[in-house]
């Protein structure tokens, strides 16, 4: 019996019936869509067994609940292309063939029991292979790409994601042929990078091939060099007559008159020449940093300068006051020594000036004396005996305390040293 393409179509099929007669055949094609046109007549010639059975199509929820032994039902609205084709054992569905294509929503859609185990359906957005296995959907789609593993000069892991190319399998044979003759491979660009050609000159590769150092002194004109003792090492006559103008560090004895520049020299303790020199000097303004003492000139006395009994160091410091009644306080230092001390005075804008002397009078003991002049009138005089050791530097400094900023400023200093008679 054939019905509208809208409601189910039943066909009943006997053993003796080998196909469709061409009419009724030719009417299906016609009516039936194109998926249903072969799924539905290649399943109805090939797959029918019963002496009775009921072929039907339509929807998969418009299938019939049960039936006669044998009876087949294809569901036409499974994916775009295709269709799920069942027949009932007697007892309950089954799937006797299944195959359709769509989107992987639609195949979503559909929901699957163990009726449906066996039929496939293919995704075409995702080209993947679901096959319903014990009531539920399964991926079956083969894996893609190169399995994990060593594959001789390369291994694959990461799921064929990462290839990685074995060590010590790349020959020279496989690299990339040089330009040229004579090039080195490194690199002569700044920083890291590609591997880079690099000319190797004639020259340059006659050092390269020599077996030893020797054949590379030899190649480079250098036989010679060869650790050679200094003793005979030779002298040009133009060194020698440089060297014959110099005196002897030690032990030299000159004759008439020699003069040594010594204002920026180090005064050794045993020298036997010396010359008064200047040893500091500076106009520098420093004034004080608000309350407390602040150091204002400072000046390093290098060690043996006083290398000898009466040798003495003249030192003058001068400046001003701020026009203010604050209390202000001078003093000088010889290492640890006050060497002068003003007290606290309320000097208003006024001119000051410290002059002294310090002299040797041993290895660890000195004197000193020095006067101090506020506005051109002679303040007080120091005189102090000092114990520093003269065998190291010492500092020589004048430090001001105050209340303000610049209440005491020490705009002049100047240190002079004079050997012993």
């Amino acid at each position: 019996m054939l019905r509208h393409p809208c409601g189910p179509f039943n066909y009943t099929m006997r053993t003796e019936y080998a196909s469709p007669d061409i009419a009724t055949e030719s009417a299906l094609r016609k009516s039936a869509s194109t998926e249903q046109q072969f799924v539905a007549f290649q399943s109805v010639r090939e797959l029918a067994g019963s002496t009775d059975a009921s072929f039907s199509f339509g929807i998969r929820a418009s299938r019939p609940a049960g039936g006669a032994a044998g009876d087949r039902y294809l569901a036409t609205d499974i994916g775009t292309v295709g269709g799920w084709l069942y027949y009932w054992n007697g007892t309950s569905w089954e799937i006797l063939a299944g195959w359709a294509s769509g989107t992987n929503a639609a195949r979503a859609a559909i929901t699957v029991t163990a009726v449906d185990d066996g039929a496939w359906f293919y995704t075409t957005d995702t080209s993947k292979f679901w096959e319903v296995s014990a009531g539920a959907w399964v991926d079956r789609t083969p894996a893609s790409g190169v399995a994990d593993g060593d594959k001789g000069d390369i291994t694959v892991s990461g799921s064929g994601a990462t290839w990685t190319v074995d060590s010590d399998v790349i020959t020279y044979a496989k690299m990339q042929n040089v330009s040229a003759t004579d090039k080195l491979l490194g690199r002569s660009t700044a920083g890291a990078g590609d591997v880079e050609e690099i000319a190797c000159t004639a020259a340059g590769r006659a050092i390269l091939d020599d077996t030893n150092a020797a054949a590379q002194r030899t190649t480079l004109g250098l036989g010679s060099v060869d650790n050679t003792a200094d003793t005979a090492k030779p002298v040009s006559t133009a060194q020698q007559t440089a060297l014959d103008l110099k005196a002897n560090k030690a032990n030299e004895t000159h004759t008439g008159t020699t003069q040594f520049d010594v204002t920026t020299e180090k005064l050794g303790a045993t020298a036997t020449y010396k010359k008064m020199g200047q040893i500091a000097a500076s106009l520098t303004g420093t004034g004080n940093v608000g309350a407390g003492e602040d150091d204002l000139h400072s000046i390093t006395i290098l060690a043996n300068t006083l290398g000898t009994a009466l040798d003495t160091i003249d030192f003058f410091f001068a400046g001003i006051t701020g026009a203010n009644a604050n209390n202000k306080r001078l003093r000088v230092y010889f290492g640890t020594n006050v060497l002068v001390d003003t007290g606290v005075g309320n000097w208003n804008n006024a001119d000051w000036e410290i002059r002294g002397t310090i002299m040797r009078s041993s290895a660890t003991v000195q004197r000193s004396i020095a006067a101090v002049r506020v506005n051109g009138v002679n303040a007080f005089v120091d005189s102090v005996t000092g114990n520093q050791t003269l065998t190291g530097d010492l500092t020589l400094k004048v430090t001001g305390e105050a209340v303000s900023n610049n209440d005491i400023v020490c705009n002049l200093s100047r240190v002079n040293w004079i050997p012993a008679p």
